[in-house]
C-alpha cells in the first residue's frame, strides 16, 4: 500500500469516527429515527428505576414519536445481575413531559472532528517522517543470526567489558 493511500485511508477512518455533541431541541424539530437523549426529572428517574434500576438519569435512543402527551424512544439495554446471564431488552420507552428536563439531539461536531483528524494525521506524518529519517536500510533490519560484525560496533566504545552496539530503528513503512 502506498504512503498516499495509507494516509487517505487513515484520514477517512478518523473522519468517520467523528466527534459528537448533544444539542438541545424542541418538540416537532426532530424527525423519527434520529438519535435523541432525554434528561430525566426526579419523577422520571423514579419511573425508570422500576425497569432499569436506580442509576438511570437519561434515556437515549432513536426517536419513535414525540407529541404533547408522550415522548417515545427505542431503547436497547443489557441488564447484568449477579447470578444471572446478561439479558438484552429492546423496547419502546414512553415518557410523560413531566418526566423530562430537556431533550437533545446527537449531532456531528465538525470543529472537534476536524481538530482530531488533523492531530491524528499529524502524528501519522511524524511517524512516517521519523521512519524515513531514522529508518536504516533493509540490511539493518535486525534479522539474521550470528555474532555482530565489526561494522555494528561503535568504534572505541565500551560499557564495562561489553561493547556498545548500534541498534537499527525501523518502522514498517516503505
Amino acid at each position: 500500500m502506498s504512503l498516499v493511500r495509507a494516509t487517505l485511508t487513515l484520514a477517512t477512518v478518523v473522519a468517520l469516527g467523528g466527534c459528537y455533541r448533544w444539542v438541545p431541541t424542541e418538540q416537532g424539530a426532530v424527525p423519527r429515527g434520529v438519535e435523541v437523549r432525554a434528561t430525566l426529572t426526579d419523577a422520571g428517574v423514579e419511573e425508570m428505576r422500576r425497569y432499569f434500576g436506580p442509576d438511570v438519569t437519561d434515556v437515549t435512543g432513536p426517536l419513535v414519536s414525540w407529541d404533547r402527551g408522550e415522548f417515545a424512544v427505542l431503547s436497547v439495554t443489557t441488564l447484568r445481575r449477579p447470578g444471572f446471564l446478561p439479558t438484552t431488552l429492546a423496547d419502546t420507552l414512553r415518557l410523560q413531559p413531566s418526566h423530562m428536563v430537556d431533550v437533545a439531539v446527537k449531532e456531528l461536531d465538525g470543529k472537534r472532528t476536524a481538530i482530531f483528524t488533523v492531530g491524528v494525521l499529524g502524528a501519522a506524518a511524524g511517524a512516517v517522517a521519523a521512519a524515513l529519517i531514522f529508518g536504516g536500510t533493509p540490511e539493518d533490519s535486525g534479522e539474521g543470526g550470528g555474532p555482530p560484525t565489526d561494522e555494528s560496533l561503535v568504534p572505541g566504545s565500551t560499557f564495562g567489558s561489553i561493547p556498545l552496539m548500534r541498534i537499527p530503528f525501523r518502522l514498517g513503512f516503505r
